[in-house]
């Protein structure tokens, strides 16, 4: 009986759905060997190598079980594997990160304005990881650009030590700016010292980079499973029995860090020395490093409003 495993590798028919289920409808994204693209309705035919259903952060386990069973339900098809569920801010991560928008060593702070939450993940070298908790809104539901520039802060204080601050990825939706006042992208700006980090339009960038991640994920954990066919890989979907046989399985995420293929991470630094003209290259260290602020008297701060906190008091 055909299987997910006896899909060819370079046939174009394998292939990861990411789905984000807190719009209405839900949207879709699909992660294959070309990359990750939107996707209406209607997917590609066969069963998917993964599902992977996005959510928030600080979702309790409980909530993302209910959400991954109403995507089962709602999407599923017979022979599909088990959604698995994936952290939105880890996702927006791995799609800037493809892009070409995080440095080696980076920390930034993935603002998602679909909750409103802010998460802090960090990469170092080949590993995106999470090292502090989300911090959500509180239950009064506040979005003005203010009040979510501070909740970026907050999350930010809340974590330990770790790599260079890059800044403040924006994902999801965001909120429209009141007359006469700025836009999150301005104040983020303005707050910080550096523009906001843009992994193509927000709204979609968890779910691009969920179905991104899934494909790399699928792929990474095949290499050197099947060295003895052409090509020497085979879907991950494929886990060896007892006995030799082939039964489809479900992508295992791990929850905190992810290991990047070499061959993303090489395309993305290339895409970054494409895109930015050289723009990385071009900020050498001219301050302590490229990627604080620096106030009047040399003191290097994360956000550019530190140094008002600095000045030295005109009071008696």
């Amino acid at each position: 009986m055909a299987g997910v495993g006896d899909r060819g590798w370079d046939g174009g028919s394998a292939w990861v759905l990411a789905v984000d289920p807190r719009a209405e409808p839900p949207v879709l994204a699909v992660g294959d060997a070309a990359g990750a693209r939107l996707q209406g309705a209607a997917v590609p035919a066969g069963a998917p190598l993964a599902v992977v259903v996005l959510h928030p952060a600080g979702w309790d386990a409980a909530r993302v079980e209910v959400a991954v069973a109403a995507v089962a339900a709602r999407l599923g098809r017979p022979g599909w594997p088990a959604p698995v569920p994936l952290p939105a801010p880890e996702a927006a991560a791995w799609r800037a990160l493809g892009l070409g928008l995080l440095p080696p060593r980076a920390r930034v702070v993935v603002l998602d304005t679909g909750g409103p939450e802010a998460a802090v993940v960090d990469r170092n070298g080949d590993l995106l990881a999470s090292p502090a908790a989300a911090v959500a809104a509180d239950a009064l539901g506040r979005t003005r650009p203010e009040d979510l520039v501070a909740l970026a802060r907050q999350a930010l204080d809340a974590a330990p030590a770790g790599p260079p601050f890059a800044g403040v990825l924006l994902a999801g939706v965001l909120p429209p700016a009141a007359h006469g006042h700025e836009e999150l992208t301005a104040v983020v700006a303005r707050v910080t010292g550096r523009p906001p980090l843009l992994a193509g339009d927000p709204a979609t960038t968890a779910v691009l980079g969920a179905g991104a991640l899934g494909w790399a994920a699928a792929t990474s954990a095949a290499e050197g499973a099947g060295a003895g066919r052409p090509g020497g890989r085979e879907p991950v979907a494929t886990t060896a029995r007892p006995g030799g046989a082939g039964t489809p399985t479900r992508l295992e995420l791990p929850a905190g860090r992810r290991r990047l293929p070499w061959l993303v991470l090489g395309l993305g630094l290339l895409v970054a020395l494409m895109a930015a003209g050289g723009l990385l290259l071009g900020h050498e260290r001219r301050a302590p490093s490229p990627y604080t602020y620096t106030c009047e008297g040399g003191v290097v701060v994360a956000y550019s409003a530190e140094c008002a906190k600095l000045a030295p008091s005109t009071g008696p």
